[in-house]
């Protein structure tokens, strides 16, 4: 039997930076829609749901559920939304304790919609419906965010809404009849006046990740069934120059919409670097704006500018502010504490490297282990443990 051994050496882990360097230099040459070249199933998506015109038009994200995923689908929702010259819902007119329901004719008043795309991360019952308010003796109506996006599409969270379900079951209800009723906040305490439902014509987008999308499936199997479903796809294989060059338009678009410079062609090679250890993959880049904004910040933060070394700055600066544990058990094995033979040859004893992913920490790190094994006489085959 022949056993042949191949050494990786650690060049071999890494991603090949030198075959796209005439990539970096192109980056700006032209305006493209980023967005679309790397998420185009979530556009497709988005345009599905802006012509679809059935009882309860929703659109189920898998993605993270902050407020930087939330504005981007807004955002991107706005570019896709027909202009249109409609109004929807109506002006609410107020005489005394009598509350009339007139067609809306200005945009400007709060309860006329014009077809908006509204997002919140976190909602409550008032910031979503608004309310009824007495100051004064006077009737005051508050408009919520579903007011501000009748006729057009309101963006929320998953989760927000499974922890308030009778929030959800409200905003439901309202989809699917297309009437938003005025309900008192305490069951206890009827509304002081009757006040005429308003008309609703809304597009819902709800962003959760897979236990909350799992959730929702069990909870309301039919509505599930019947929405859109699409991905925020986290990640992108790149295989050749034209999917480089996406990533990097991408990533430049992605700060200058968050006021920040275009990138310098030497800032790229260390970024792609830092992507791949996020990843694990050398052929794997990450999407996630919200990861690719923090290095994009902090690399700013110690140069103003997005460049190589601002990056290589501000990299080594995270590495040394996380490194405390990572020191201490490198400590340990500079006294003695534990011990790793460097040199000679034991049987049945080898030095590895353990990945070490303490709870709470941020990273993981190696540390070096000393693997054993039992060893015994043979007969000259081999024994699979």
């Amino acid at each position: 039997m022949i056993l042949t051994s191949s050494q990786l050496s650690w060049q071999d882990l890494q991603p090949n930076i030198t075959g796209y360097a005439s990539v970096f230099s192109r980056i700006t040459e032209e305006e493209t829609d980023s967005l679309a070249t790397v998420q185009p199933r979530l556009l497709n998506a988005l345009a599905c749901l802006d012509q679809q015109s059935e009882s309860f038009p929703l659109l189920l994200v898998c993605s993270q559920e902050n407020l930087d995923y939330l504005a981007l689908i807004a955002r991107q929702m706005e570019r896709i939304a027909d202009e249109s010259t409609e109004l929807f819902g109506g002006h609410y007119h107020i005489i005394a304790d009598n509350v009339t329901l007139q067609p809306p004719g200005d945009a400007s008043h709060p309860f006329t919609g014009s077809g908006q795309v509204q997002f919140a991360e976190w909602i409550e019952n008032d910031q979503l419906f608004g309310c009824v308010r007495l100051h004064r003796d006077r009737l005051q109506l508050e408009p919520g965010l579903i007011h501000r996006a009748n006729g057009g599409t309101l963006v929320l969270s998953l989760r927000t809404l499974q922890a308030q379900p009778l929030l959800w079951l409200r905003l439901k209800r309202a989809i699917q009849l297309g009437r938003l009723e005025w309900q008192s906040p305490d069951e206890r305490h009827p509304l002081p006046v009757s006040v005429p439902p308003l008309p609703l014509s809304l597009k819902l987008v709800l962003c959760g990740d897979r236990d909350a999308l799992a959730a929702f499936q069990e909870s309301d199997p039919e509505l599930h069934e019947m929405a859109i479903y699409t991905e925020f796809e986290e990640n992108m294989q790149i295989v050749d120059e034209d999917d480089m060059l996406a990533w990097c338009r991408w990533a430049q678009d992605v700060a200058l919409q968050a006021g920040l410079p275009a990138p310098q062609a030497d800032f790229w090679p260390p970024l792609i670097r830092e992507a791949v250890r996020y990843t694990g993959d050398q052929e794997m880049l990450p999407l996630c704006p919200r990861w690719l904004l923090r290095q994009m910040r902090e690399a700013f933060a110690q140069e103003n500018a997005l460049n190589e070394a601002a990056l290589v700055s501000a990299l080594d600066v995270r590495t040394w502010r996380e490194a405390f544990l990572a020191e201490r058990m490198r400590d340990e094995i500079l006294l003695k504490q534990i011990l790793i033979e460097t040199e000679g040859e034991v049987v049945g004893q080898i030095n590895g490297l353990s990945v070490v992913e303490f709870p709470g920490h941020p990273r993981p790190w190696g540390e070096p282990s000393r693997i054993t094994c039992v060893v015994h006489p043979g007969d000259g085959e081999f024994t699979d443990v």
